[in-house]
Order: C-alpha cells, then sequence, then structure tokens
C-alpha cells in the first residue's frame, strides 16, 4: 500500500474516533460500531512497525496492558467461567489501549474535544426537554433527567465537560460569539447537573470546579486569594441548588442521614455502599494474594455475607442487580489480591508521574481527569463501566501521549 494511501486511512480513523468520542454519552451501540470500523482500517492501514515503534514510546503502554491482561488472567483461579468471560468481554476496552494510541493524531486532540462537548451539549437539550415535558424520550426519566445514561454515568460526564468549557473561557480558548454561547452552557449544564440523581457527580462538579479557580488563580500568583473567592461561590451554587431542586435536596439529605445513621440491616444507597465496602474488606483477607478472580466476586461475596443478610450481590445469568461493591480500588483488591493492588497502583503512578512531568496546554486537563476519576471511583467502579472506560482509555490514550504541542482549540 502507498504511503498516501496509509495517510488517508490513518486520517479517515481519526476522524471516526472523533465520531466514537462524540457518540460515547449518547449511545452504546454506535461506539461499539465505530470501534469495530476503527480497529478493520487499522488493521488494512498495515505499517506495523511505525505503530510498534509508536506504542513503546507511549508511558503507558506497559501499565495499561498489564491491567487489561489481569481480568484474563485470572480466568486460570475462577470457578464460575462464564461470569468472568462476561467481565472480560466487558474489558476489551483495555486491550484495544495499543490500537486506540496509534489512532489518535496530536492535531486532531482539539476536535476530540470539542466532540466530547458537543455530545453533552446535545445530551443536556435531550434532559431539558424531558424535564419539562416538551419530548418523551426512551430511556430519559422526566423525575431523573439524566441524558442518554443513567445518572451516575451522567453527572461525571457533565461535571468534565462543565470544566473544560470553564477551562476554554478562562484560559483563552475560544473567544467572540463562543465565549457568550460557552457561558450559557456552562450556567445551563450546572443548572442540569442538579435536577439529576448522580451524586458523586456533584461532587465532582464542586472539585473540578475549584480546581479550574486553583489552576487560574494560580497561573496569576493569586492562588489563596483566588481559592477563598472561588469556595465561598460554590458554597453559595450549593445552597442555592439545595434549595431549589427538589432532588437535590432530597438525594443530599438523604445522603448525610445514611452517613450519620449506618445500619447493616437498611438498604439505602449510601448505607449499602457502607455495607459493600466492609463486607468486601473482609473478604478480600480470605483471599490475599490473588484474590477470588474476575468471575467468583459476586458468589464469594454472598458466601462471606451469609443467606440472611439484607444485601446480595446479583451472579450470573440473575440480572437486576449489583455484581461489584461500587468501590473501584476495593474490588481490584477483591477480584485479584495484592497482585491486582500492585498493577493498579502501577497503573496509576505512572498515569500521576507523567501528569507531572509533560508541560503543554493539556496539563490542567490531565490533572483534571485524574482528580474526576479518582474521586468517583470512590463510590463506584466506574472502570467496568462502558461509558465511562472508554472514555478513561482515550483520554489517556490522547492527552498522555509524549511531547503533545500546543493546538489550538478554537475551530
Amino acid at each position: 500500500m502507498s504511503v498516501a494511501w496509509q495517510e488517508k486511512l490513518g486520517i479517515w480513523q481519526s476522524w471516526l474516533l472523533v465520531a466514537f468520542v462524540f457518540f460515547l454519552p449518547i449511545s452504546s451501540a454506535a461506539p461499539n460500531l465505530l470501534l469495530l470500523l476503527i480497529l478493520i482500517l487499522w488493521l488494512v492501514e498495515g505499517d506495523f512497525a511505525r505503530k510498534w515503534q509508536q506504542m513503546r514510546a507511549h508511558p503507558l503502554l506497559f501499565p495499561m496492558m498489564a491491567y487489561a491482561l489481569l481480568y484474563p488472567l485470572s480466568l486460570w483461579w475462577t470457578e464460575d467461567v462464564a461470569w468472568g468471560e462476561h467481565m472480560v468481554a466487558r474489558h476489551v476496552i483495555y486491550l484495544l489501549f495499543p490500537v486506540l494510541l496509534t489512532v489518535v493524531r496530536k492535531e486532531h486532540l482539539a476536535y476530540y474535544l470539542s466532540a466530547f462537548i458537543a455530545a453533552m451539549t446535545v445530551s443536556e437539550v435531550a434532559s431539558y426537554s424531558v424535564w419539562f415535558h416538551l419530548l418523551q424520550i426512551p430511556g430519559i426519566d422526566p423525575l431523573d433527567p439524566a441524558g442518554f445514561m443513567g445518572h451516575w454515568e451522567y453527572n461525571p460526564f457533565l461535571a468534565l465537560a462543565t470544566y473544560l468549557m470553564g477551562y476554554a473561557l478562562l484560559f483563552g480558548q475560544v473567544s467572540g460569539w463562543k465565549r457568550g454561547l460557552f457561558i450559557v452552557f456552562i450556567i445551563t449544564m450546572s443548572i442540569n447537573m442538579f435536577i439529576t440523581g448522580g451524586r458523586i457527580g456533584q461532587v465532582a462538579y464542586f472539585a473540578l470546579l475549584l480546581l479550574l479557580f486553583g489552576q487560574y488563580f494560580a497561573s496569576r500568583n493569586l492562588l489563596w486569594r483566588g481559592l477563598g473567592m472561588s469556595a465561598v461561590g460554590l458554597v453559595a451554587v450549593f445552597v442555592l441548588a439545595y434549595n431549589t431542586s427538589s432532588l437535590f435536596h432530597e438525594r443530599a439529605s438523604l445522603a448525610v442521614y445514611e452517613a450519620l445513621h449506618h445500619d447493616s440491616t437498611k438498604t439505602g444507597s449510601v448505607n449499602a455502599r457502607f455495607i459493600y465496602w466492609q463486607n468486601t474488606l473482609v473478604m478480600s483477607l480470605e483471599r490475599p494474594f490473588v484474590g477470588s478472580g474476575i468471575g467468583d466476586f459476586p458468589q464469594d461475596y454472598n458466601r462471606q455475607v451469609g443467606a440472611e443478610a439484607p444485601i446480595h450481590m446479583s451472579t450470573f445469568g440473575e440480572g437486576g442487580g449489583h455484581s461489584q461493591p461500587h468501590n473501584q480500588y476495593l474490588f481490584e483488591l477483591a477480584s485479584f489480591g495484592l497482585l491486582g493492588v500492585v498493577v493498579f497502583v502501577w497503573l496509576w503512578r505512572t498515569i500521576i508521574v507523567q501528569a507531572m512531568r509533560q508541560h503543554d496546554m493539556y496539563t490542567h486537563i490531565r490533572w483534571a481527569f485524574t482528580i474526576l476519576t479518582l474521586l468517583i471511583m470512590l463510590t463506584d467502579s466506574y472502570l467496568l463501566v462502558q461509558a465511562f472506560s472508554y472514555l478513561f482509555v482515550l483520554m489517556l490514550a490522547m492527552f498522555w501521549q509524549p511531547q503533545v504541542r500546543s493546538l489550538t482549540c478554537e475551530h
């Protein structure tokens, strides 16, 4: 194949990746189809020697591959192979990390971000349309209008989109009429954040905005003054949301109540997490070195708590319930033991070290995504959730590339 055709195939793959990013918050099927098309073009393109050199140059290749292979490796000591294979299938995106990092084009990084912001604006419009009863969209509940996703996914996505738009405003990435448009969408996204029920996404929203203001004022040598002003502003936003959004008021109050009145006989959302975490910690001590294996966590958990426990995990074929402890860190520990902890720490140490070493126009965005992911993994196993795991792999492939040069985000 000629060099010119290889270059064209590479460009087409990158544009398909732009579409992939756009459809992540909107559709569960479209990203899979686009990923398949990208993989086909990637294989037709060839040029594998160059691609291997590009893979080797990426600082996250080996820790990511270790993490990706951990799931299929644990099938060796998994008894429930059917559930294990199901979990491995959900984890395939991590195995495709080397492919995606060779598809990413540095000159298209701004387009990937723009596609994400555009997708979240579409999701927001759909959310408001259902909330105001202007449209009936299957899968969107007017009482909890979390776009095209569950609120546990939608709100972290919305928090990241709000941060990215705020970053573009404060650091001069947009100008003219776009600034006004971004301001409008930041306000409407902030309101939208509190008419949906994803509490960890709401916490992430406050954390990312505080980070954003800290980054902005630090760049002007006004860090502490700026953080003080930002904290006051965010408290005002919280008070306003608490007193105007009935859903936010109800869920925030319930979260505080359940945290303060924890009882192992109750099954509320926050209370249940305390139960999951406590039992998972106890369970992990039984198999400290390699854990239960990717297929046996639900069964081992149920065996640990006994038949009389108020909350159980759903095993393969049951459906409808939870099959993980609502904490990514505890899931790695219980499923893979110390082996999993070592691999997970290796991966995150590399992510953080590279974020510290790379200094370009995407430095602040790297830290925002790192903090977002570390935070939300406290309350759910987000690296098992399709849309967020896809976003996780893409962000690492895109913005942890070595020597990313400055680009304009204005199109």
